[in-house]
């Protein structure tokens, strides 16, 4: 019994003096590169509902060609048809 609460407590001592190392060298590298400021006005990722017609025009091209690919290699078809039949089977 003794040993074991010996190997606890060097276990916790080491875990949280590696905790603190770690903790220590985050502060370090935040002090040597610091934190950039935010622009003011941060530049959003065109949407969809904000997309023109062109650009609506080569999503639409680039999702055909992703399911194209998709059904060519077979990754929509389900590969089990039997899936989840084990759950549905009941043996209490």
């Amino acid at each position: 019994m003794i040993i074991g609460v010996r190997i606890f407590i060097i276990g916790m001592t080491v875990t949280f003096l590696a905790l603190g190392l770690l903790l220590l060298v985050m502060r370090l590298l935040l002090r040597v590169f610091p934190v950039r400021a935010e622009a003011s006005e941060p530049q959003a990722a065109p949407s969809a509902a904000l997309a023109t017609g062109a650009q609506q025009e080569e999503m639409a091209v680039a999702l055909a060609v992703g399911i194209c690919l998709l059904e060519r290699s077979g990754s929509l078809h389900p590969r089990d048809p039997t899936l989840g039949a084990s759950l549905e089977r009941r043996s209490y």
